[in-house]
C-alpha cells in the first residue's frame, strides 16, 4: 500500500468519531510506518478517487479508503451521489475498509433498532455485502466482547459500540469470507472481492486499545469498570493489531 485515505466527514469531523480516527492513525503507523496517511472529506473525496488518466495504471490498487466509526445517515447527506464514485473506485481495483457505521453503510441493507418498536431500515447504494447488517447487538452490559478469528481459530477482546452483525440467507452466495464471529456465532467481520477490488468490513472496533475507549465513550461507569475494560483490551492488543496486519496483506495480494 502506498496511501491510506481516512474519511473524516467535514472539516469539523461531523458524522465521524474523532477518537476512532486517532486510533486508526496510531494503528496504521504502528504496522506500516512508511505508508502515507491522508484525510479525505465530503468536499474532496470524489477528486481523490475518481478516474484519473494522468496517473500510473492500476493506481487504485495502491490505495486503501477507510470509513471509520460514525453515523452512516450523516454520510448519506454529506456524500450524496459521490457514493457511486466510491463503488466505482472499489470495482476498478481499489481497497476499502469499513468499520462499524461503515459496515452498516456498505451493506445492501441495514436495520438499526433505536428502541423497542422503533427501527431504522435503509436500502444502501454501495451494496458490497449482499445481505443486511442489523444491530445493535449486545452481550450483557459490557462494551467489550470476545470474538473468534475464524481464519486462525483464536479469540480476543474487541470494543463494541452500537455495532451490528452480518445477516445471510439462502439466496446469498459464498462470495465473502467470514473473518470473525460473536459468541452467539453471528458474523462480526467479513472480507470479499468486489469487481477488481477488495473490501474488509467489521461491525466491531479493532482499532481501540485500552483507555482510549474509556476516555471517549464510557463516562457513566465506575473506575473499577474502567480498569476491567482496560485490562481486557490490553490483553488482546496483539489480536486486534493482527486484524489490520492481515487486512493490509489481503489488500496487497494480487
Amino acid at each position: 500500500m502506498n496511501t491510506i485515505y481516512i474519511y473524516h466527514g467535514t472539516h469539523d469531523y461531523a458524522g465521524v468519531d474523532c477518537e476512532g480516527v486517532i486510533q486508526l492513525v496510531s494503528k496504521f503507523k504502528e504496522i506500516t510506518p512508511n505508508v502515507n496517511i491522508n484525510f479525505v472529506d465530503a468536499a474532496n473525496l470524489e477528486s481523490k478517487i475518481c478516474v484519473n488518466p494522468n496517473v500510473e495504471p492500476n493506481w487504485e490498487q495502491k490505495i486503501v479508503l477507510v470509513f471509520p466509526g460514525g453515523k452512516a445517515s450523516i454520510w448519506d447527506e454529506q456524500l450524496g451521489e459521490t457514493v457511486h464514485t466510491v463503488r466505482s473506485f472499489i470495482e476498478r481495483g481499489g481497497n476499502g475498509l469499513f468499520i462499524c457505521a461503515g459496515a452498516y453503510w456498505s451493506a445492501k441493507e441495514s436495520l438499526f433498532t433505536v428502541s423497542e418498536g422503533n427501527s431504522i431500515y435503509r436500502k444502501r447504494p454501495l451494496q458490497f455485502f449482499p445481505g443486511a447488517v442489523k444491530g445493535p447487538i449486545k452481550f450483557s452490559d459490557s462494551c467489550v466482547v470476545h470474538v473468534k478469528d475464524e481464519i486462525n481459530n483464536i479469540s480476543g477482546a474487541v470494543f463494541l459500540y452500537e455495532g451490528g452483525y452480518f445477516e445471510t440467507n439462502d439466496q446469498i452466495k459464498d462470495d465473502f469470507t467470514t473473518l470473525s464471529t460473536y459468541p452467539d456465532k453471528k458474523i462480526a467481520a467479513i472480507r470479499m472481492k468486489v469487481g477488481l477490488g477488495k473490501i474488509v468490513s467489521t461491525c466491531v472496533h479493532y482499532e481501540f486499545d485500552g483507555m482510549a475507549v474509556v476516555n471517549k465513550f464510557i463516562d457513566d461507569e465506575t473506575w473499577e469498570k474502567f480498569q476491567e475494560i482496560n485490562s481486557k483490551l490490553l490483553e488482546s492488543k496483539h489480536f486486534r493489531t493482527q486484524f489490520f496486519v492481515e487486512a493490509l496483506k489481503f489488500f496487497g495480494d494480487s
